[in-house]
C-alpha cells in the first residue's frame, strides 16, 4: 500500500468533499506545466497485463496552448503526467506517473458576425490523453540483439540489469534466497517479457508505485495482515455493492512449455489427471502454451510445464467485484478483507488479494467510486455463501 497519513486513512469512510487530484506535465524529468485543469480521468490497474495501468486523462485547454502538434509539446506523445491525490486532510499521495501514448485534441469555435464581417473565435477545447504507466517504456525498449543471461546473478539482480536504468527498482520481496538465472538463458527481443519470465521463475511479482518506481514483491505474503477492511453499514462503511464471477476461459488442464531463445528447442508437457476439470473430462480439453528463456533442457521444460499446470490448477479462487469508496493508497496485490453479506443476515469477513482496480473522477463531482476485483479462496467463499462459515 502507498504511504498515507493516519488522517487520510481515517477520512476514507468519512466526509470527502475536499479530495481532488493534481496533474502536472513533464518531458522526461523536467516539469513543463504544473496544475493542468482536468475535466475527467479514469485509470485501471490490472495485474494480468504487462503494462498494468492504463486509462485516459481529459485536460481542459481553454486557449489552445496545450494542443499538441509535434513531439515535445506539453501533451504530445511521450509526455509524462504525474497524478497526485490530495486527501481530505490536505496531504499529498503520489498516485501514478503516466506516459501519454495517444493525445486526441479537440478545439471548439464560434462563428461571429460584426459589421458584415464573419470571424471564427475559439471557445475552448480539450485534449483527451490515452495514458499508460512507465512499464510502457520497457515494452517499447526492445532488446536489439539476442542477449545472454548472467548465470551468476539471481533473478532480482538480473531484473535490475535488464531494466538498464529505464525505471527505478526496489526489492520489497524480503526473500533471503532467490533462484539463479538458468544456464544458457538467451533473451529475445521483448525486454518486459524477459523480466516477467525471471520474476515468475523466482516466485515474485511486480507493481509500479505512484512515483514510477517498480517494486518487486512476494505475492504470497501479507494475507495475515490485510491493509483495508471493506464493509457496508452505517459505521466505517466503504462497500457500495458486491458481485462475483467465474470464467471457463481461465480453466486449463494441460500445459505445453517450450524454450525461448536458447541454444536448442525443448518441449515439455503436463496434463491434469484428476477432478472435474481433468484432461478428457466433462469440461473438455484446454491447453496453455508457455515459453521462457529459462528453459535450457527437456527436463527443465517438463518441470516448467508441471509447475505451470500446478499453478493453474491449484487452490481455486473466486473473483469478487467490489464497488466501494476509493482508497488512494491501495495497490495491486494488496490483501484486503471484504465483509460479505450472507443469507443468515450477518456479514462474514473474507480475505482476498486485489488483482484489478479502477480510480477516477471529474471536475464536477471530484473523485468517484472505485471498482476492485479481489481474488478470494473459492472454497472459503462457497462456505460463506452456503452458511458453513460463521462470523
Amino acid at each position: 500500500m502507498l504511504a498515507m497519513t493516519d488522517a487520510a486513512r481515517q477520512s476514507i469512510t468519512g466526509t470527502r468533499s475536499r479530495e481532488s487530484v493534481q496533474v502536472d506535465a513533464y518531458l522526461g524529468d523536467d516539469l513543463v506545466r504544473a496544475g493542468l485543469r482536468v475535466e475527467s480521468w479514469s485509470l485501471t490497474w490490472d495485474a494480468s497485463r504487462a503494462v498494468q495501468c492504463s486509462g485516459t486523462v481529459k485536460v481542459i485547454d481553454e486557449d489552445g496552448t496545450l494542443q499538441p502538434w509535434v513531439l515535445g509539446d506539453v501533451l504530445g506523445p511521450g509526455a509524462r503526467l504525474r497524478l497526485t491525490w490530495i486527501a481530505e486532510d490536505g496531504s499529498r499521495i503520489p498516485r501514478a506517473v503516466l506516459v501519454v501514448t495517444k493525445p486526441e485534441p479537440e478545439q471548439f469555435w464560434q462563428l461571429t458576425r460584426a459589421g458584415g464581417v464573419e470571424r471564427w473565435l475559439p471557445t475552448g477545447g480539450v485534449v483527451t490523453c490515452s495514458v499508460e504507466d512507465t512499464s510502457i517504456l520497457l515494452q517499447r525498449d526492445k532488446l536489439q540483439a539476442k542477449t545472454p543471461g548472467d548465470e551468476r546473478s539471481d533473478v532480482v539482480k538480473e531484473t535490475r540489469r535488464l531494466l538498464a536504468g529505464t525505471v527505478p527498482l526496489v526489492d520489497d520481496s524480503k526473500n533471503l534466497t532467490l533462484p539463479k538465472v538458468a544456464a544458457g538463458t538467451i533473451y529475445e527481443k521483448e525486454r518486459l517479457d524477459a523480466i516477467d519470465d525471471l520474476l515468475s521463475h523466482g516466485g515474485l511479482a511486480r507493481r509500479t508505485d505512484g512515483e514510477g518506481t517498480m517494486h518487486l514483491i512476494d505475492p504470497k505474503k501479507g494475507a495475515d495482515v490485510p491493509v483495508w477492511k471493506i464493509q457496508g453499514g452505517d459505521f466505517m462503511a466503504a462497500l457500495v455493492s458486491l458481485s462475483r464471477s467465474m470464467d471457463l476461459g481461465t480453466v486449463y488442464n494441460s500445459v505445453v512449455a517450450t524454450s525461448q531463445g536458447g541454444k536448442g528447442e525443448y518441449v515439455g508437457r503436463a496434463y491434469l489427471d484428476r477432478g472435474v476439470s481433468k484432461w478428457g473430462g466433462p469440461l473438455g480439453n484446454a491447453t496453455e502454451f508457455y515459453s521462457s528463456p529459462l528453459i535450457d533442457s527437456t527436463a527443465a521444460a517438463e518441470r516448467a510445464a508441471a509447475t505451470r499446470l500446478a499453478s493453474q490448477t491449484g487452490p481455486k479462487t473466486t473473483r469478487l467485484k467490489v464497488q466501494c469508496l476509493p482508497h488512494p493508497g491501495l495497490e495491486l496485490y494488496d490483501w484486503v478483507t471484504v465483509a460479505v453479506p450472507t443469507r443468515s443476515g450477518k456479514a462474514v469477513d473474507v480475505t482476498g488479494q486485489v488483482m484489478s482496480m479502477t480510480l477516477g473522477g471529474d471536475a464536477m463531482g471530484g473523485v468517484t467510486a472505485s471498482t476492485l476485483e479481489v481474488d478470494v479462496d473459492a472454497n472459503e467463499m462457497r462456505s460463506v455463501i452456503l452458511g458453513d462459515k460463521q462470523s
